[in-house]
């Protein structure tokens, strides 16, 4: 959900992104103007503007499964595809070591599997990007609030 000027006219609409229905819906007051069907459920709404020119229009992104859309002026603008996370496979087994480290609260697990990841970074294997995030912090209870 957001609120935003969608048309420069100082009259602010609120934005629903319905997780449940997959529907982009446009309030203004209580009246829907306008709605839209999505891909897939929506998991973020945001607005930005993409240019400093008057008026100024805000563009709507939706981030849908792997996907970006964005929307301006009521219609469909372009998609943007987030590229897929490759894990070499110690690494996979690692982070699924991990997760059962979170799931039994177990925390010498947990960090015996960050050592293995940083062990991996040491020895030049490419690291993903979600691996080098958790791996810059330090401490043990920042990585474990990362890791949710």
């Amino acid at each position: 959900m957001c609120l935003a000027d969608l048309k420069d006219d100082g009259d602010y609409k609120f934005i629903v992104a319905d997780h449940e229905t997959k529907v982009l819906k446009v309030y203004m007051g209580t009246n829907v103007c306008y709605m839209t069907d999505l891909a897939s459920k929506p998991t973020a709404l945001t607005t930005y503007y993409d240019t400093d020119h008057r008026p100024g229009t805000p563009v709507i992104a939706v981030a849908q499964g792997n996907s970006i859309y964005y929307f301006q002026d009521f219609h469909a603008l372009k998609r943007y595809d987030l590229p897929v996370i490759e894990f070499s496979e110690d690494e996979f087994n690692i982070w699924r070591s991990l997760g059962e480290a979170m799931q039994s609260n177990d925390e010498k697990l947990f960090v015996v599997g960050t050592e293995k990841l940083f062990n991996l970074r040491e020895n030049g294997v490419n690291m993903s990007l979600l691996t080098r995030e958790l791996l810059s912090y330090e401490e043990l209870q920042p990585q474990k609030e990362y890791f949710m």
